[in-house]
């Protein structure tokens, strides 16, 4: 009697594992498994019971598919990854992922049915979200690395909270691994020791005082998440009713902070001089141009040209127009909105682009479409982490100096910057000049009704807009006093 073994066949004298199309889809692929009848079959039994460990949702090949049963929160957020996910811009779908993979760990690692996420089990962890983390052992602990001269960072304070300050303070300041062996190789092998890797510490700046915070941001970002999640299994009945649905979702405080051009000249001069004037140019298209930092940092020289006379307005030319006698500037699609948009370099920005462009084109390799934003150690566009960590030590650099040099006015404004807050400074800058809406969304490429609830948000009811404002009465009143005097005088002569 012939010997069936599920899954192996036998073709022209060799055996083979066959999997299902159902499996292939899911990443496992056909082996061959030799000639020998013994060990083919050895080998297709051993194969068949990693198939039946993954459909237990244990272990599993690397290319292979994680296992989810259907209805469980795992199949809802397989299916919203492919069908809604998909069709996001590529940081959406970043941002999305990271809190798609939280919530499937708090599912039970997405082995929880969907039909048991009820509302109830949604306000648990809304609640657990918004309580303040206790960090007494970790703000006592800051207190002692500072006065061993060591910033407050995650990785210094999980440290000094796990092995203790002594521990701690020799990890961050003796040679990373040589050192930290000897004296803490227990902390060592945590898996939640993830600052340190190969032979230097990953040091993520994150004030005591911030840690003792809710995250609003991550909360409202993961909840919000969730309940696009819950309705997406509501549309594919999935589930009856969506559990989100009124369930309050804290807004996180706006950002407010803009970046006065005092602490935008101090943060382009510590760049300049400490190489890097890459930094100071980004400063000055990120104010001027209000975009993306990822569309910035993807400008080349081709995006840089004139703006043909039927571009720009007969008026706004003499304003705009550079020593050579044409208007340049850049002609930008937006990675996210996919807007095409052509915004004017004038003056100094003009010179800085210029000469930019003029240098990567100078060296004996001469680039076609060379980066506007140039990373000047690899010759080549920033990485996205490398360019915002330069910028937040010079952010950094810059407050230093301010306050040794006893300007405390500077080192506020320095507290707490974030590149893309020039975004919203340039776009509070037209504002606070008088530059209607619809102008200032011309520039960064929002929609209007977008801009106008950013400028709801973010444009300042500060002194110099009340002063603005009762100024501009003033001088309306004066127009309809004169107005009404010169009606009057002609009533008279009448």
């Amino acid at each position: 009697m012939a010997i069936r073994i599920e899954r192996m066949i036998e073709k022209n004298g060799s055996y083979y594992w066959q999997p299902s199309k159902s499996l292939r889809d899911m990443g496992w692929q056909p082996q061959r498994l030799g000639r020998d009848l013994a060990a083919a079959i050895d080998r297709a039994n051993r194969l068949n019971g990693e198939v039946a460990s993954w459909r237990k949702g244990e272990a599993k090949p690397v290319t292979v598919e994680k296992n989810v049963e259907r209805a469980t929160m795992g199949h809802v957020v397989r299916r919203y990854r492919t069908e809604v996910l998909a069709t996001k811009a590529k940081s959406t779908r970043a941002t999305y992922s990271s809190y798609l993979n939280q919530i499937e760990l708090w599912a039970d690692d997405g082995r929880m049915p969907v039909r048991l996420v009820d509302r109830a089990r949604c306000v648990v962890l809304k609640d657990a979200l918004l309580t303040p983390p206790d960090i007494g052992a970790f703000e006592t602990n800051g207190r002692k690395l500072r006065a061993a001269g060591l910033d407050d960072d995650r990785a210094a304070l999980w440290l000094a909270h796990h092995a203790g300050i002594d521990a701690a303070i020799a990890l961050l300041t003796g040679p990373p691994l040589a050192l930290a062996k000897e004296v803490a190789p227990v902390i060592l092998r945590k898996p939640a020791l993830k600052p340190i890797h190969d032979e230097r510490i990953y040091r993520v700046r994150v004030l005591c005082g911030r840690e003792a915070r809710p995250r609003l941001h991550r909360a409202s970002g993961l909840l919000s998440v969730l309940k696009s999640l819950m309705r997406f299994a509501l549309d594919k009945d999935m589930i009856g009713v969506n559990p989100m649905a009124d369930i309050e979702i804290p807004e996180p405080p706006a950002r407010q902070q803009v970046i006065p051009a005092g602490a935008r000249e101090a943060i382009a001069a510590i760049a300049t001089a400490q190489g890097k004037p890459s930094i100071a140019l980004a400063l000055s298209l990120g104010f001027n141009l209000m975009q993306r930092e990822g569309d910035l940092l993807k400008l080349g020289a081709s995006d840089y040209r004139e703006l043909l006379p039927h571009e720009v307005p007969a008026e706004a030319r003499p304003a705009l127009v550079g020593r050579d006698g044409t208007v340049r500037g850049f002609a930008l699609r937006q990675h996210k909105t996919k807007v095409w948009i052509g915004v004017p370099v004038i003056g100094e920005l003009r010179e800085q682009v210029d000469a930019a462009i003029a240098a990567a084109r100078a060296g004996d390799v001469k680039p076609i479409n060379p980066p506007v934003i140039i990373d000047e150690d690899s010759g080549k566009p920033y990485q996205a982490f490398k360019f915002q960590r330069l910028f937040r030590k010079y952010v950094n650099l810059a407050a230093e100096r301010a306050a040794e040099a006893g300007d405390v006015a500077l080192a506020n404004e320095l507290a707490d910057i974030e590149f893309r807050d020039l975004r919203r400074t340039g776009m509070v800058h037209m504002f606070e000049l008088g530059v209607p809406d619809h102008f200032i969304a011309a520039v960064s490429g929002h929609t209007l009704e977008r801009t106008k609830k950013i400028l709801e948000v973010y444009g300042p009811r500060n002194t110099r807009m009340a002063a603005s404002g009762v100024a501009m009465a003033v001088t309306q009143l004066k127009v309809r006093a004169a107005a009404e005097a010169r009606d009057g005088e002609q009533e008279q002569q009448a």
